[in-house]
């Protein structure tokens, strides 16, 4: 099976609706983040276009998920 084009299927229905995206590809997955702000319009693109979309709401504090490096 050709995985080929599968990031541009679900970047390309975002980009019509002017909805900007960071994407992260590994290997064997790929991960679309949007801001807070664009996200309920970015899960509703994606699903009309038939995607399956899992939400995860990333930490949003100041801060929050970094140490303090001691030299």
């Amino acid at each position: 099976m050709a995985l080929t084009g599968i990031l541009t299927g679900l970047t390309a229905p975002l980009a019509d609706a002017g909805i900007s995206v960071f994407a992260v590809s590994t290997v064997d997955t790929d991960y679309l983040l949007v801001r807070k702000g664009s996200f309920e319009r970015a899960v509703a693109v994606l699903r009309g276009k038939g995607h399956t979309v899992l939400e995860k709401q990333a930490a949003n504090k100041i801060g929050e998920g970094q140490q303090e490096i001691k030299k």
